[in-house]
């Protein structure tokens, strides 16, 4: 009887954990179901808000730009209004001349003082512990953000690599030339496309165009309006293994009354370089070394930069 007895608690006790055990495999399936619906649910839903408020974000955006359209509309007429009760007056022109020469003066100021940078970024061998760096303080430079920046509204970055010896392109020399714009999105573009263009890595080649790079530099600095500030900017240690080497002669249309700032520079070649650029007509030179631009910040840069335009 006992013997019965226990082979029916043994078959009892199995039957159940089959049937536990079932059930949980059952219960865990269920809540991995439920628990994928409510992530897919959670993923859907925050898609989802995220596609209204860049909706919003885009009408804010266009609404604010019809006001400020429509405020500019406004100003218009009634400068207008004003000229014409001048010139209905005995006398206004030369009052009128004065008003205009005044404006003229007011916004000829801010017109001015754009400036064009060219940039020339070593991406030889030498510079393979420089290079990112060097790019992340020209991506610095323009910032999206206008007080953060050193562009200033109008001012044009154009971006030239330095090469081996030989192996740039002096037909499509330049991988950036643009102009920082007033516009939040189009700084916005303008800072990712020259992030996307910056060099990654170094030249495989042995040596350091520098010359050709400089040749290529004059170019567009020559080309700049002729009321835009110029400065040249060279990464590198100032090393050159070109086979014609830059004189100041050829220099000289582009940099005469052009600052000139040198980053990464090296002491060997740094007496060479700065008569070079004072013999090519440079108002002034702005120098720093490895230590110092890897620690240099968009307000100290823009500092030294000043107080070499005001001779201080």
């Amino acid at each position: 009887v006992l013997a019965i007895l226990a082979s029916g608690l043994r078959h009892g006790w199995t039957v159940s954990a089959i049937a536990i055990g079932r059930f949980a495999l059952k219960a865990q399936s269920a809540l991995m179901r439920l628990y994928v619906l409510i992530v897919t649910a959670l993923g859907r839903l925050l898609l989802k808000l995220q596609s209204g408020l860049m909706s919003a974000w885009a009408f804010m955006a266009i609404l604010i730009g019809r006001f400020v359209l429509f405020l500019s509309r406004v100003f218009a007429r009634i400068g207008a209004w004003i000229g014409s009760g001048f010139r209905r007056r005995p006398g206004s022109d030369v009052l009128g001349v004065a008003l205009t020469a005044l404006v003229l003066a007011g916004f000829g100021s801010h017109a001015n003082a754009a400036t064009t940078y060219v940039v020339l970024q070593d991406t030889s061998g030498g510079e393979s512990s420089r290079l990112d760096d060097a790019n992340q303080l020209v991506l610095s430079w323009a910032d999206p953000s206008p007080q953060r920046a050193l562009l200033e509204r109008n001012d044009r970055l154009i971006v030239i690599p330095v090469r081996s010896p030989g192996e740039l392109d002096t037909v499509y020399a330049a991988l950036f030339n643009a102009t920082y714009s007033g516009s939040q999105l189009d700084r916005f573009a303008f800072f990712a496309e020259l992030r996307s263009v910056l060099p990654k890595e170094v030249d495989p080649e042995f040596g350091t165009g520098l010359s050709e790079a400089l040749r290529t530099a004059a170019f567009y600095l020559r080309d700049a309006p002729p009321e835009n500030e110029r400065v040249l900017v060279v990464f590198g240690n100032g090393e050159d293994h070109s086979a014609n080497p830059v004189t100041a002669e050829e220099l000289a249309p582009a940099l005469d009354g052009a600052v000139v700032l040198r980053l990464n520079a090296g002491l060997e070649d740094l007496d060479k370089w700065t008569l070079l650029y004072e013999e090519a007509g440079a108002a002034a030179q702005v120098v720093f070394d490895q230590a110092a631009t890897r620690l240099l910040s968009v307000p100290e840069l823009s500092r030294a930069l000043e107080r070499a335009v005001g001779g201080g």
